[in-house]
């Protein structure tokens, strides 16, 4: 599967004028012949004396560990060089390195610097790169504009990698304004990283009463003490002590954002987007909103608004404590309290900072808990895609979560290369492992993919498209054919936002019905 070129360092063999086209053609034959002692022996010499293309030769040897012992610094040391004298492609590892760490200190932006002098040489790879860092927002503002003309500037010069971004992103901006705003950031092309988990929960504890204005986070929240982190579990168990037996106050699904306040013995004591809510019946609550305190000792707090058999008793709690109430349904008040909430380390993933991304799901799943107190079962996992005939691969295969764990992946139509790119995601992304087959895995995505639709099963709304009949099948390209793959179905009366159209078809944003394919 074509990955974008930032993942890994691209080592280019490519010369543009050497100083002696005799000896560097004797330096060429011996490289193709394997003869790198040979070959490494001319260029040495010829990028001691200053020629750019034979220190980026002798970068790529070093680099590769061809004829002599594998050396990244030598090879970025003479990547550098090579670039003091205008090398493109020297330019462009240089950034690959800072992005990714690897031998040189991680910088986005000092990424950007090189890709920037690169692109600005013609280099299709320093483009396509430029672009997705402009998509992402990383090392440089975000600015799609200048992402589109960057990758369409790459395909261009056939890039292959921006032939298939390029689209991506222009159907994200074309429908940005449309995505529902519960979903978090609206992405196809690129999301706001979600950075790599670090290795422990160290932040000082401190109670969660701060934690019931959570609907108001923003970006300023960063000086709080805790750390970010995201469900990594299907269903986690939120209890009110670190051990298994503790009473569950709530269930966290796959992706809910959670603050880390400190770490013991495997636990992890978190904060839950809008707090600990519980149910009080509404005489013991005196006082509105953030003024509200118990009236009375040992008030039952409940996890339903009720007191029959399904209603479980939370905790007691004290006379005179302090709550925020979050909304009155009948004699019942919804509140958040200061009871301290747990989690086992391994439900979820923690994250370096808390990104742009990760804020716009805690106000999202905080408003989506007070609202619905969408106190939760299990996640359903029966969506799968529906296949033109029976899949051996995926029969007695069992959903399961996962976080992606690599910078950056592409959702494919179909388990192959070169298939059509339905969607671009980074790192933390949450997923559904639907099945396997082979090196891919077939994944749903909070943000939905870009499907295809015959224009004659939906009545088109303008930007939004009504499916007028049952089982409609969902694909990866805008036909019946081999190439086409069905990615799933859609019911009568589904409302679908509209991407664009071709032809006789139109192309969706498909939430929950449909599942493409990752490498693994």
């Amino acid at each position: 599967m074509p990955k974008p070129a930032f993942l890994f360092l691209a080592i280019l063999l490519v010369v543009s004028g050497p100083a002696s086209a005799n000896e560097w053609e004797m330096a060429a034959d011996a490289y193709r012949n394997k003869d790198y002692t040979a070959a490494l022996s001319i260029w040495q010499r010829l990028a001691e004396e200053g020629n750019g293309d034979a220190q980026y030769a002798v970068g790529v040897i070093h680099y590769k560990g061809l004829g002599v012992r594998k050396d990244i610094e030598s090879a970025l040391e003479w990547f550098q060089k090579a670039a003091d004298h205008g090398h493109p492609e020297a330019m462009f590892n240089l950034g690959v390195a800072a992005w990714e760490g690897k031998g040189l200190p991680k910088s986005y932006a000092t990424a950007v610097k090189w890709w920037k002098e690169a692109a600005a040489k013609g280099n299709s790879a320093s483009q396509y790169n430029l672009g997705l860092a402009y998509s992402l927002g990383k090392g440089a503002e975000r600015d799609d504009d200048k992402a589109q003309a960057l990758l369409a500037s790459a395909a261009d010069s056939g890039h292959a990698g921006a032939r298939r971004a390029l689209p991506a992103l222009q159907s994200r901006i074309a429908t940005q304004s449309t995505l529902s705003a519960g979903v978090g950031t609206s992405e196809t092309l690129a999301k706001d990283d979600v950075t790599t988990p670090t290795d422990t929960a160290s932040a000082p504890s401190k109670s969660n009463a701060a934690n019931t204005n959570a609907t108001k986070t923003s970006a300023t929240d960063d000086a709080q003490d805790y750390t970010a982190g995201i469900i990594s579990a299907e269903a986690a168990s939120l209890r009110t002590a670190p051990k298994p037996s503790a009473t569950v106050l709530d269930i966290l699904t796959l992706g809910t954002p959670i603050k880390i306040v400190s770490a013991i013995n495997g636990w992890a004591q978190v904060d839950a987007p809008a707090g600990s809510l519980v149910w009080v019946f509404g005489k013991y609550v005196a006082g509105h909103t953030d003024q509200a305190t118990i009236r009375g000792a040992g008030v039952r707090a409940r996890s339903k608004p009720a007191t029959g058999a399904g209603s479980t008793v939370i905790t007691k709690l004290k006379a005179g404590e302090r709550v925020r109430v979050l909304k009155t349904v009948g004699k019942w008040k919804l509140i958040a309290t200061s009871i301290k909430t747990w989690l086992p380390t391994s439900d979820f993933e923690m994250l370096d900072t808390p990104t742009k991304s990760w804020h716009a799901r805690w106000v999202s799943t905080s408003q989506s808990r007070i609202q619905g107190d969408k106190r939760s079962t299990r996640p359903s996992t029966k969506t799968a895609p529906v296949a033109d005939t029976v899949d051996d691969d995926n029969i007695g295969q069992k959903p399961r979560a996962a976080l992606v764990r690599t910078p950056s992946s592409e959702v494919l139509g179909m388990a192959r290369s070169k298939a059509p790119m339905l969607a671009f995601i980074t790192r933390g992304t949450p997923v559904r492992v639907l099945s396997e087959r082979g090196a891919y895995v077939s994944v749903q995505i909070p943000n939905g993919l870009a499907v295809w639709v015959y224009g004659k099963l939906i009545t088109d709304m303008g930007k939004i498209a009504v499916v007028n009949t049952p089982n409609v099948r969902a694909r990866s390209m805008p036909s019946t054919g081999a190439d086409s793959q069905v990615l799933g179905q859609l019911r009568k009366g589904q409302k679908i936002s509209i991407i664009s159209r071709q032809g006789e078809w139109t192309r969706l944003r498909a939430l929950n019905s449909v599942a493409g394919w990752m490498r693994r």
